[in-house]
This record gives structure tokens, C-alpha cells and sequence, in this order.
């Protein structure tokens, strides 16, 4: 017999009462997980992880892969997380050209 786990806040269920913990964290706001290298807060180990890989440079992610933000010395290995650390950072900035 499969066992689900219900949420008691919204339709979701899964099949694991770990998945349904990291799940009922986003109806508490609760985010136990912190970033070693800045003030980022997660509810999982594995939103940490990704965002170690998008934010901060691992050490699989080559220099010459690296994105560099126009405005800050921020960089990251992907065009998406510059593109969303300038929109949330430096919103009311302009580049120079």
C-alpha cells in the first residue's frame, strides 16, 4: 500500500514525509539552510546547492565560463543569474556605454 502525505494547506501531496517537510516550509516561511558565503536562506539543502552553483563560483565552474555584472563586481556561471541579480539589485541603474 503507497502511503501519501497530504498538505493541510493547499492540494499538494507526495509520497515521502521529507518531501512534505521541505514542502510545508513554504507555507511556514521557515528557511533553516544558510549560505556559508552570504545571507541567502533556504528551505532545502538542495536550493542551497543550486544556489551555490548560480550565485557563487564552485569548484567546477570554470573562469571562463563566468558572467559578469555591467554595475558590481558580482558573477556567476549563468546569464540568468546575472540577468536576475540586475534586475533585483540595480533596478534604477543604467549602463554606461
Amino acid at each position: 500500500m503507497r502511503r501519501n502525505f497530504m498538505c493541510f494547506a493547499c492540494p499538494y501531496y507526495c509520497r515521502y514525509g521529507s518531501s512534505m517537510a521541505i514542502h510545508l516550509r513554504t507555507h511556514t516561511k521557515e528557511k533553516p539552510f544558510a549560505c556559508e558565503m552570504c545571507n541567502y536562506r533556504a528551505a532545502s539543502k538542495i536550493a542551497i546547492y543550486a544556489h551555490m552553483r548560480t550565485t557563487h563560483i564552485m569548484p567546477d565552474t570554470s573562469e571562463e565560463r563566468r558572467y559578469h555584472c555591467a554595475f558590481c563586481n558580482f558573477t556567476s556561471p549563468t546569464q540568468w543569474a546575472i540577468n536576475r541579480h540586475t534586475k533585483y539589485t540595480h533596478m534604477n541603474t543604467s549602463v554606461q556605454k
